[in-house]
């Protein structure tokens, strides 16, 4: 399924570039950065250019600056992202690039390639190749160089670990991961629903050593540097939610977007209350994580589209985040009924395909700032999601605690009540 949701969209993105001259192929298929990494010239590396990995090139850089790279170099990497940049960064570029990548693949793929260890290697292959590799959010993570690869795959391994019940290598796992990113920490729900809380302690554990350690090594100390922090990311994100929009796949960029389609108001009602929804939506996952059938699978879903909508600009890459319930599905061990089993895949499958296009195709041609399929579907159809999840839950809930007998009119009138 995957397979056909991601050639349907490439074929498209070929269609429109080659015969109707919409943009150029990479436009359409990848991310194209409003602007290029602000490093010296004499940083980049042959033979690539301006294009060489930015989301790669520009924190390595960042880290190596005095007196620390939220201060000086205003990046708005996380703290143990920029540690294990600087780390790299006393390696040659390639070298420090490749190893990056391999690791990252591997810790990735692991988890799919250990779903059905007893199948043969080509099934298993195909799953690796159909399955993940050739997913959008692959390819453009890839493409830019994002640490988003390895984020998803820490957060995959934990998921396998947690299944093979190795709780302080899944909390480790998990825990590295929210240093990275920090939005890994709702897939905390996940371990403390099932009240695996040793894991859950790894993970808070792990998260605290390795976001607390840069900053105490960085110069300018720690209240310096988390400022610095917090400021870039408020800019940084605030800039590019606009600028950007046609690969922004975020709830802002849902708003912006719906007046391509005539729906204005309803991108007014959207921007204007972005607060209040965000706030229901982590209510909504809340009571989901708290009703007694909601599956992993579920909430995995509800956490992927959350970390995913809130944010202002959530590039292509992020949506690597649905490769987590996809390993669940693949799984197999969720218990949700099958239809809801093929509703949920046929919406991964769709978030997971290209569709970086102008959402009036038909008229319109690229432009960086302007809404395409993607940035007007692939919110709406989270949006779907979460509330799919969170609306039967509210309802399975009301139906069992009107049929609890102390609530049966039939058995209060026998108690004399």
């Amino acid at each position: 399924m995957t397979q056909l949701f991601f050639f349907a969209g490439f074929f498209l993105c070929f269609i429109l570039a080659a015969y109707l001259q919409r943009g150029r192929f990479d436009q359409l298929f990848l991310f194209d950065a409003p602007d290029t990494p602000p490093v010296p010239g004499d940083f980049y590396p042959g033979p690539l250019g301006v294009h060489t990995f930015g989301d790669f090139l520009q924190p390595l850089w960042q880290s190596r600056l005095a007196p620390s790279p939220f201060i000086t170099g205003y990046s708005s990497y996380m703290p143990a992202a920029n540690g294990l940049f600087w780390i790299l960064s006393w390696l040659p570029f390639w070298i420090a690039f490749g190893t990056l990548v391999a690791f990252s693949i591997a810790t990735l793929l692991f988890p799919f390639w250990m779903v059905d260890s007893e199948a043969d290697y080509w099934v298993r292959g195909q799953l690796l190749v159909g399955g993940v590799i050739l997913t959008y959010p692959v390819l453009s993570a890839l493409d830019r160089g994002n640490i988003q690869f390895l984020t998803i795959g820490l957060i995959a391994l934990a998921m396998y670990l947690r299944r093979e019940q190795r709780w302080a290598c899944a909390g480790i796992c998990l825990g590295i991961a929210i240093g990275l990113k920090v939005y890994p920490v709702l897939f905390l729900l996940l371990f403390l629903k099932r009240k695996t809380w040793k894991s859950a302690a790894y993970a808070i554990g792990t998260a605290a050593s390795v976001t607390a350690i840069p900053l105490l090594l960085f110069d300018g100390g720690l209240d310096k540097n988390v400022r610095a922090l917090l400021s870039n990311l408020r800019s940084s994100q605030t800039e590019l939610s606009s600028l950007a929009l046609f690969s922004n796949n975020s709830l802002t960029a849902l708003g912006l977007s719906s007046g391509s389609v005539g729906l204005s108001t309803f991108g007014n009602f959207l921007n204007n209350n972005m607060s209040l929804i965000v706030s229901m939506l982590c209510l909504m996952l809340l009571f989901s994580c708290i009703a007694r059938d909601v599956d992993d699978l579920e909430i995995a879903l509800c956490v992927s589209a959350i970390c995913t909508l809130v944010i202002g600009f959530s590039a292509g890459y992020v949506l690597m985040i649905f490769l987590v319930p996809a390993w669940i599905v693949y799984d197999g061990r969720s218990q949700v009924s099958e239809k809801r089993n093929l509703f949920y895949s046929l919406c991964i499958a769709f978030l997971l395909m290209p569709k970086q296009i102008p959402l009036r195709f038909w008229a319109d041609s690229y432009r960086q700032d302007s809404a395409s399929l993607a940035s007007f579907l692939n919110p709406l159809v989270m949006l779907i999601l979460v509330t799919a999840v969170s609306g039967r839950a509210a309802y399975t809930s009301w139906k069992t605690w009107c049929a609890r007998g102390d609530l049966n009119p039939h058995v209060l009138s026998n108690t004399g009540t």
